[in-house]
């Protein structure tokens, strides 16, 4: 069993591992945005946060192909679990922080670091403790020497109690040809075959070939496993499609606002306080008992830089009645000049690309481009950019 353990273990951690570097590595995007949370959770420089982004993801790549290759598994084992410690550590710190900043381990994500993250990486590092041991312990037998299997009691001869005769000569039984081919079957020739092949020394075995290989035995515990993961998320998906389905035909042709995200229709003005991009804050008093536009951008997402032209044109209309245009605009991996230069008069605010600005964390933005319209009572009228008749029928006091 102890070989099969560390097997499962091996490809576990490999699999985790070299699945979280491809996950940084898909895009330019994750890259940056993993970079961008090794700059808030751990701490270092701006100018650091890339150098030491590539090199956690070096060292996933090669103690993944280190384990799924199999050279030195405990030295693999180890630099797995010295690894993952200071992962599991800076996401205890950042949790008990509360941090909303997510760890884009596997790749972008929107997902703030929560309790699960921990679970997850004490039950990796659960594995990898487990495959160490066992690993050294498969070392440790492999170096000693074989051990021969103690001999059988002598049995002492009984003397005889009569005269000494000579062995009776007796002539075996004649046996059918059927006993004769059927008997290499039987269940006293199989117990026999199975104790000789399970006394031998594994390095002079000559029954290995039938005995099950491991990694059949691992590969079948892995896919079961994977199998009963997929049947609970392909339930999950299945329950959130009903939800989204009932929505859809509530109010045919639009797509739910918990699946959008972002604050409904309907729902206050939330407290927000965001930095300018020349200098100075936006907070939500400035908004407050006016009619104000506000737009949601992202420099990654090419339709947003299509309607960022229509906001424009609503944020001069907004701004000719009395009213506030504020452009949130999320700085990805492309430049930010060409969607700045688009929104045109509106206040623009710069915010992180992991979600985790001010207005976008009160806003509760998942995608891009949202836009909202806020009445002068300082409720989200509507999610839809208005027509210019509309925003200045409803223009500021």
């Amino acid at each position: 069993m102890l070989p099969y353990t560390v097997l499962v273990c091996r490809i576990l951690l490999g699999a985790v591992l070299i699945c979280a570097a491809a996950g940084k590595l898909r895009h330019r995007a994750a890259f940056a945005a993993f970079a961008v949370s090794v700059r808030r959770h751990v701490g270092v420089p701006r100018r650091l946060a890339g150098p030491a982004a590539a090199g956690v993801v070096a060292a996933e790549l090669g103690v993944g192909g280190a384990l799924l290759s199999g050279l030195a598994p405990a030295m693999a084992f180890l630099a797995a679990a010295v690894l993952l410690l200071p992962f599991t550590a800076v996401l205890v710190r950042s949790v008990r922080r509360r941090l909303a900043v997510p760890c884009n381990c596997f790749g972008r994500t929107g997902d703030p670091v929560a309790g699960r993250h921990v679970a997850r990486n004490g039950v990796l590092l659960a594995a990898a403790a487990i495959g160490g041991a066992g690993a050294r312990r498969r070392r440790a037998a492999a170096a000693s020497p074989p051990s021969r299997p103690p001999a059988p009691p002598r049995r002492r001869a009984r003397p005889p109690r009569g005269p000494a005769s000579p062995p009776r000569r007796t002539r075996p039984a004649p046996r059918s040809a059927w006993r004769v081919r059927w008997s290499r079957y039987s269940w006293s020739s199989c117990s026999t075959t199975w104790r000789r092949c399970s006394a031998a020394p594994p390095a002079t075995s000559r029954c290995e070939g039938e005995q099950p290989m491991p990694y059949v035995v691992a590969a079948v515990v892995l896919v079961g496993a994977v199998s009963v993961l997929n049947l609970i998320l392909i339930t999950a998906v299945v329950r959130r499609m009903r939800v989204y389905e009932q929505d859809r035909t509530a109010a045919p042709g639009r797509i739910p606002y918990d699946v959008l995200g972002g604050l409904p229709p309907g729902s206050a003005l939330p407290r927000f306080t965001g930095a300018v991009a020349g200098g100075g804050t936006v907070t939500d008093r400035d908004v407050r008992g006016r009619a104000a536009a506000v737009a949601f951008l992202s420099s990654d997402c090419p339709g947003c830089l299509e309607r960022a032209p229509d906001f424009a044109a609503a944020a001069r209309t907004a701004l000719a009645g009395g009213g506030r245009a504020v452009a949130v605009i999320i700085e990805g991996a492309e430049p930010v000049d060409a969607l700045t230069a688009a929104v045109g008069p509106a206040t623009v605010v710069y915010e992180p690309v992991d979600r985790s600005g001010p207005m976008t964390r009160a806003f509760g933005v998942k995608t891009f481009p949202t836009f909202f319209v806020v009445d002068a009572a300082g409720t989200v009228s509507s999610r839809e950019l208005p027509q210019q008749a509309e925003l200045a029928r409803t223009g500021g006091a």
